[in-house]
């Protein structure tokens, strides 16, 4: 089972290779859908999971509110999170040791846990260009 968000912040499912807007196809299919948004359907819980996910299947089977993965771009899993997302640097050796080659440089394995935070307002989708802010 595999949630996404689509391009307007609505609800996805990735079922069979199909991208299905469960808001439109609980619209479609005169439901009402589970959640409208990732975020949501996080907090409703399992039992919201597993009707989003028979609904999409549903709507896949009929050819509702569903198309081809590749023709969809997702947005970012949750495009506005409500806090700062916290981060752990170096989090296992192959990393640190990545790190270690790059310019960033470093001296390997950190002694302690490297934590940091990400703005609520950094977040991206896959494949979205990374803002570089070379003037900074």
């Amino acid at each position: 089972m595999q949630f996404l968000t689509l391009e307007e912040d609505q609800l996805g499912v990735l079922t069979a290779g199909m991208a299905v807007d469960l808001v439109a196809a609980a619209r479609a299919l005169a439901v009402a859908p589970p959640a409208r948004t990732l975020l949501d359907l996080v907090e409703a819980g399992d039992e919201a999971a597993r009707r989003a996910w028979e609904l999409a299947e549903r709507a896949a089977a009929k050819g509702i509110a569903a198309r081809p993965f590749e023709t969809v771009r997702p947005r970012a899993p949750i495009p506005r999170p409500r806090r700062n997302i916290v981060c752990l640097g170096k989090n296992y050796r192959a990393h640190a040791r990545e790190v270690q080659a790059t310019a960033l440089g470093g001296d390997g394995l950190p002694a302690r846990p490297i934590f940091f935070t990400k703005a609520t307002t950094t977040v991206i989708g896959p494949g979205e260009p990374i803002p570089s802010h070379r003037e900074l």
